[in-house]
């Protein structure tokens, strides 16, 4: 049986290493999305749905661990983008007396997309590799979902 004090210092000597082990993971670059979405229009913003992802992915990410850090880091830039998106979206539906019916929307692409990602990884066998295939299906989902709305945004 582990004792508590055991585990404390081997939770403590984890995270005295963190820093360094975070200094040695591939650097994820938000501005080389902003850059991609910026110069492109329609249909054609898909195509940077991975930008960021890719250079992070270049910098030896050869483990789990880094290409999970550059994997969230990519949803955390898609979803950022997303909050901000909807949160305007939001405005201009209250103003019309719609936002009942974003919201609803809003909470049923969540529920199909959690299910969509936890089949693929179910599908794909589980795994080390499940984490990243959910990971990335999100991530997928959330910029597509992004895209959807800015294009509505931009359409008014």
């Amino acid at each position: 049986m582990i004792c508590r004090s055991s585990l404390a210092a081997a939770f403590a000597l984890a995270l005295s290493h963190a820093p360094a082990l975070a200094d040695d993971l591939p650097q994820y670059d938000p501005a080389i999305l902003a850059a991609c979405l910026a110069g492109t229009e329609g249909a054609a913003r898909e195509d940077c749905i991975d930008a960021g992802l890719t250079e992070c992915l270049a910098q030896e990410a050869d483990t789990t661990v880094a290409m999970m850090s550059c994997l969230s880091a990519s949803l955390g830039d898609w979803d950022a983008r997303l909050n901000q998106t909807y949160r305007e979206a939001m405005e201009r539906a209250r103003a019309r007396g719609t936002h009942n019916a974003l919201r609803q929307s809003q909470r049923d692409w969540i529920t199909h997309r959690d299910q969509s990602c936890e089949k693929a990884a179910e599908e794909a066998g589980g795994g080390t590799a499940a984490a990243l295939i959910i990971e990335d299906c999100i991530r997928q989902e959330t910029a597509r979902q992004t895209l959807v709305l800015e294009a509505a945004r931009d359409a008014r």
